[in-house]
């Protein structure tokens, strides 16, 4: 069985539809105002996980039948494990491939958090601190390792 990263949207955005929808008829009955730049905000950061989740879990492959002989490996340390993968590898053009390759996920994983980095201390003043968003951007990362290695055990890979 497989899920698309579509699936992430045609669940997710009907169902952020519908939240709003339920928002709306509350504020309306509280006389709040409903349409403020903190609903908007509010909007964005829910698509944005949902492009996250998307982008880092999907496509979802469930394969409970895979064979024994591939088991789910972990990369404790990342950086250092990658050197080491360097030091070994004589082509060198093979290295500038890899050195390339390892920037590109660097600077990619750091746009991927850019704009929790921005959207969250402006709607919650908890995260206004550098501390506190490191903290928030280092558990949102450390989640989606943990849930894409929870994922291979189910033959995503």
């Amino acid at each position: 069985m497989m899920f698309s990263r579509m699936a992430v949207f045609v669940i997710g955005v009907p169902l952020l539809g519908l939240i709003t929808s339920f928002r709306y008829v509350k504020s309306r009955k509280s006389i709040k105002n409903f349409f403020s730049k903190r609903e908007l905000l509010g909007n964005m950061m829910y698509v944005y996980l949902l492009c996250v989740v998307a982008l880092t879990i999907f496509p979802l492959k469930i394969n409970l039948t895979r064979p024994s002989n591939l088991e789910p490996g972990i990369n404790v340390i990342p950086v250092f494990n990658t050197l080491k993968d360097m030091s070994l590898i004589s082509d060198s053009t093979m290295k500038s491939y890899m050195l390339r390759f390892w920037i590109k996920n660097i600077v990619g994983n750091l746009i991927l958090l850019m704009p929790l980095g921005v959207i969250a201390p402006i709607l919650w003043k908890r995260f206004r601190n550098v501390k506190s968003i490191l903290l928030l951007c280092f558990c949102t990362t450390l989640t989606m390792e943990c849930l894409q290695y929870i994922s291979s055990f189910l033959g995503n890979r």
